[in-house]
């Protein structure tokens, strides 16, 4: 449903509602691990164009989640956000991207999963005007993301606590220009997460010459068997063909709670 709101005249609208559970659209469990479910409706045509995007994510178990969001008829969607990761329970994973759509335009989403039987729920909400100032794009391509196991690339912050480990290769070479960047994280299904607070960096450039763009970003786990974690976009310049890469340092060392996925999503 859409509404005006007193934004300068800016226009906002939630789909993907459940109103008989007070809660966002089910997507339902995949039947077999790691394989993309079907792709279920969110709205059959936005009422006006769109400049940003919402996605909220929240899992009823713990899981690995890659959710796709989509546009288009049914039995020809197109994807225009892949991969958005997503883990555990208790709390909502929220992506925001600068990203334009028509009005009229059909939105569905689908997941894979870690588990066979662990749904996801998922909602989209838009606003026609972009509040943020951040620029638009058109195009969102995923860095690291893992078909195999619903998951990003491995990042581990070593042996030491509170010292930055090392870096970790996201892609060798990313496929397009990125205009904003955004990052997720994801558990890797740890059902006995630890309290633990973590720094991420990111970074440009070769081996043993990475130079930092986003520093010192906040993550924290709880023992709450949850991480669900996601931060930007941040307006960067990285041309096509950059590698892209992540290191983490942490209060918690851990052999198997410090360990944590990353998956960059870049915009142009």
């Amino acid at each position: 449903m859409g509404d005006f709101l007193p934004y300068g005249g800016a226009r906002l609208a939630a789909y993907g509602i459940d109103s008989s559970n007070s809660a966002r659209t089910q997507l339902p469990a995949v039947g077999t691990a790691n394989t993309h479910g079907a792709w279920v409706e969110l709205v059959a045509a936005t009422e006006f164009p769109a400049s940003n995007i919402t996605v909220d994510l929240f899992a009823n178990a713990v899981s690995d989640h890659l959710v796709d969001i989509a546009i288009g008829p049914a039995l020809g969607e197109t994807v225009i956000l892949p991969s958005l990761i997503s883990t555990g329970i208790y709390e909502i994973t929220t992506y925001r991207f600068p990203f334009e759509l028509a009005a009229g335009t059909r939105i569905a989403a689908r997941h894979q999963c870690s588990s066979a039987a662990n749904p996801i729920r998922v909602g989209v909400n838009l606003t026609s005007d972009n509040f943020s100032g951040d620029s638009t794009i058109q195009r969102i391509t995923a860095y690291g993301d893992n078909a195999a196991d619903s998951g990003g690339v491995v990042v581990d912050p070593g042996a030491v606590i509170n010292t930055p480990g090392q870096w970790t290769e996201i892609v060798a070479a990313t496929a397009n220009p990125i205009k904003t960047l955004s990052v997720g994280v994801g558990a890797r299904a740890n059902t006995a997460m630890a309290v633990a607070k973590f720094v991420l960096d990111l970074a440009i450039g070769p081996a043993l010459g990475e130079e930092i763009i986003t520093p010192d970003i906040q993550i924290v786990t709880t023992n709450l068997e949850t991480i669900d974690w996601s931060t930007g976009p941040y307006d960067v310049s990285i041309p096509a063909g950059t590698r892209l890469s992540a290191r983490l340092q942490s209060t918690n060392n851990n052999a198997v709670d410090r360990l944590l996925d990353v998956v960059i999503y870049g915009g142009g």
